[in-house]
């Protein structure tokens, strides 16, 4: 919590596991707080009483170089490049997540940081950063460090310059070397050079598996190579069994006849309707179950090991695999298995020959108690 005492503060939020989102998490905790966090350093710099010397001199270095322009420029900069990447973020993280879809939001981040990479944009944060400094610079009666380290204050009086002096000093700046200019230079090539590693970083990532991705939007019935042969040969590379060339033109008739595409919203709305006449077209539906398959990222892996680092505790040491691994799938599964209907499903236990005998009770209201006994 940031505090300054003077009103409620704000609360800073804890920074998220994955890296995208939490960064944006806490440059919004750092833009929202920034009025407190200047106060707080300059509160622990007047407090001589209750902090000793290197606590004050740590918090003098730290306020100097949040309150340079360079420093909120790059905050505002960053807080529009995580959100374009916040989309994209939260959906590679979702436990069930359409790989075409996936692709096509990866292109629609990728062409927005590319948008980006322009002196208009980076004029906007410039003029954006400025305007934000001073209104807080006049909220806190203070200065504004540039970027080459001078500092603007605001006079207290207005200036009357001696008209005897303009044959002697010069008040604009001249050549091309400017401390000025040059800050402002780094701190582009910093803007350029961010989003050229990000876009680098997002071209290695996705890149390699474009062929997949071509691949598997054949399958699509918004693409308009839906059910192309030609284009669903590189799958058999998988694994993946081709239906023939005539068996998927009637499918694709049949499909266009009960699922326009306008009603096709449903990622697996075209996997659901083969479905229902899989006797018909058995290969279409095998290869439509195994694209299906496909991940677009890990987290649902990650989320079944945490899964199993929960379950095997240490007074479950000696539990086998396979009762380990049912538990685990049970877990992972907890939206179906919270529709068991749960007397059944002990009926059936206490039918199975066990040295662990259940005797199942009913209840008043018609459920189920169980007791134990060897």
């Amino acid at each position: 919590m940031v505090h300054s005492g003077k009103g409620p503060g704000h609360p800073t939020t804890s920074v998220l596991v994955t890296r995208w989102s939490g960064h944006l998490q806490a440059t919004k905790a750092i833009s929202a707080n920034y009025t407190e966090i200047l106060e707080g350093m300059s509160g622990i710099q007047l407090d001589t009483a209750r902090f000793d010397g290197k606590t004050i001199a740590t918090a003098i270095g730290l306020r100097q170089a949040i309150s340079s322009l360079r420093f909120r420029f790059l905050m505002e900069f960053l807080g529009e490049m995580l959100e374009v990447m916040s989309p994209i973020s939260r959906m590679l993280q979702a436990r069930e997540t359409d790989q075409v879809e996936a692709m096509n939001l990866v292109d629609s981040t990728t062409e927005e940081l590319q948008n980006l990479r322009s002196d208009e944009k980076f004029t906007g944060f410039v003029a954006s950063a400025r305007e934000l400094m001073r209104t807080e610079s006049d909220e806190l009666g203070d200065s504004i460090t540039e970027d080459d380290g001078s500092v603007a204050s605001h006079p207290k009086r207005a200036r009357v310059r001696n008209v005897r002096l303009n044959d002697y000093l010069i008040t604009e700046p001249i050549g091309d070397g400017s401390a000025a200019s040059s800050q402002v230079s780094k701190s582009k090539a910093i803007m350029y050079e961010a989003l050229d590693t990000t876009l680098s970083e997002f071209k290695r990532r996705f890149d390699a598996n474009t062929w997949l991705y071509q691949a598997t939007s054949a399958a699509s019935q918004k693409s308009p190579d839906f059910f192309c042969r030609e284009k669903l040969i590189p799958l058999a590379e998988l694994g993946v069994s081709i239906p023939s060339e005539p068996e998927l033109s009637v499918c694709k008739k049949f499909l266009e006849q009960t699922l326009p595409v306008a009603h096709s919203n449903d990622s697996n709305a075209v996997l659901k309707k083969v479905y229902e006449q899989k006797a018909a077209f058995p290969d279409t539906y095998s290869m439509l179950a195994d694209i299906s398959t496909f991940g677009s990222s890990s987290a649902l892996c990650e989320s079944t090991f945490s899964t199993e680092g929960r379950i095997d505790r240490p007074t479950r040491r000696s539990m086998l695999t396979d009762r380990k691994s049912n538990l685990v799938l049970l877990a992972s599964e907890k939206r179906r298995t919270a529709s068991l209907d749960l007397d059944e499903f002990v009926r059936l236990f206490a039918r199975k020959q066990r040295p662990l005998q259940l005797l199942t009770l009913q209840t008043r209201n018609g459920g189920a108690l169980t007791a134990a006994e060897e």
